[in-house]
């Protein structure tokens, strides 16, 4: 009796033990776990077999104590309460397992699930640190986290949204002599630079509607090129105006007399005080027999002149006394009348008087009457229906020379018109040469 009673107890403590004992290996009573993707609590220890209860629904399960992975403090920089990145999603740790799975709660939306590829928040990543201002290729914003996994939490200036990018590049002070603040163009623009970023992006505002825009490069503004700053009266091609600025790269802000209008342009050649050698307010002749004054010169040796319009030439004849034989005061043929020479020019340019106005012809020379094409050209402008022997605008000849020209024209219709036309010329040539007489 005394026996049995004994046996009795030893077998009643082994089976208390049975089910009371607190851990098997590693996982006790208490811990959190994880099973598979489930998150639960170990209640208990039974015939080597843990009860494990899902947090899920609250479920009751005996299961192999080795098919369990604990939670653990920290494993991989990954630990409770951290922020870190799966795939493309932030979030917060809530939990880190034996195996490396963490438990996590999403940002967007508030839900948890198990994952296994969690990249914790770190400090910096280069220059990359948390409220930077940085550019995700064309668009700028604000760093929120970095991970360690290289991800980037940002946050987009153009409408808060937030995202997880791959890549960013941080602001910086300069990149040469482009820093913000700095008046810059860009190609065809011009604008002010915002922000300069380590890439060398730069974020830009447009001066010709004020939007931005992030832009591979710019060239900034400086204080001349050559002769051309800020300013400065210049010839761009074959229009006048002014430097509004002048850029690093040659380009040049230009504002058009014309119109007001402005343009980017790639090359100017500035005003001059003085030309090598014309002077202003001297009266010249041009290579199209107009009378001009020179109104600016320019460094590419061009000149504005003030004639019969305002226009750009580059060759001008001085104003002389005599000609050719040809001296102030001798007489023209005109279409109408004969005139008498005002002023003269060294390229047979005449300035004489009609009907009370002052005006510019070209004066017929000993070349242009033996040229054909120039004696056809005259026949070309006889009005023949009006009876009228006509010369072409602008033109003049000397009084000696009128009688040899009308008998050359004369001459030329016996080759160069046809019948029907040729007895009626033929004629009011014989008219003027009855005049001369």
């Amino acid at each position: 009796m005394k026996k049995s009673f004994i046996v009795f107890m030893i077998l009643g403590s082994f089976s208390s033990f049975a089910e009371t004992q607190d851990c098997l290996g590693n996982i006790c009573k208490g811990h959190s776990a994880l099973s598979g993707d489930y998150v639960g609590k170990v209640t208990g220890i039974k015939n080597n077999k843990v009860i494990f209860q899902y947090l899920i629904d609250g479920s009751v399960s005996e299961m192999d104590p080795n098919t369990l992975s604990r939670e653990i403090p920290s494993k991989n920089n990954l630990k409770k309460d951290i922020y870190a990145v799966d795939g493309s999603y932030v979030g917060k740790v809530l939990r880190v397992f034996e195996n490396g799975k963490v438990e996590f709660k999403y940002d967007v939306d508030g839900s948890t699930s198990v994952i296994k590829d969690a990249s914790p928040e770190i400090s910096n990543k280069g220059n990359l640190k948390t409220g930077a201002k940085a550019v995700n290729e064309t668009y700028t914003g604000k760093v929120v986290r970095v991970f360690e996994n290289g991800k980037i939490e940002f946050k987009y200036d153009v409408d808060g949204s937030k995202s997880v990018i791959n890549n960013a590049s941080p602001e910086i002070g300069n990149k040469g002599n482009i820093k913000a603040g700095v008046k810059a163009v860009n190609e065809t623009y011009t604008g002010k630079v915002l922000t300069v970023f380590e890439n060398g992006k730069i974020e830009f505002k447009y001066d010709i509607d004020g939007s931005k825009s992030v832009i591979n490069n710019a060239s900034p503004e400086t204080t001349n090129l050559g002769n051309l700053k800020s300013g400065v009266s210049a010839l761009a091609s074959t229009y006048t105006g002014k430097v509004i600025n002048v850029f690093e790269n040659g380009k040049i802000e230009f504002k058009y007399d014309v119109d007001g209008s402005k343009s980017i342009i790639n090359s100017a050649s500035p005003e001059t005080k003085k030309h090598a050698k014309y002077q202003k307010e001297v009266a010249y002749a041009t290579t199209d027999y107009d009378i001009v004054k020179a109104l600016r010169f320019f460094e590419n040796g061009k000149i504005e002149v003030e004639g019969s319009g305002t226009y750009l030439c580059e060759t001008l004849f001085e104003e002389v006394q005599e000609l050719e034989g040809l001296k102030l005061g001798d007489e023209l043929i005109t279409p109408n009348s004969i005139v008498a020479i005002q002023r003269l020019f060294a390229n047979n340019t005449a300035e004489i008087l009609i009907d009370g106005k002052l005006t510019s012809v070209r004066i017929l020379t000993e070349e242009d009457l033996t040229n054909s094409y120039v004696r056809n050209y005259w026949v070309s402008s006889i009005k023949v229906d009006e009876n009228q022997f006509t010369f072409p605008a602008g033109s003049a000849v000397k009084k000696k020379d009128y009688k040899k020209l009308l008998e050359l024209i004369k001459k030329d219709l016996n080759v160069n018109v046809n019948d029907k036309s040729k007895e009626k010329l033929k004629k009011i040539i014989d008219s003027e040469l009855k005049k001369l007489n």
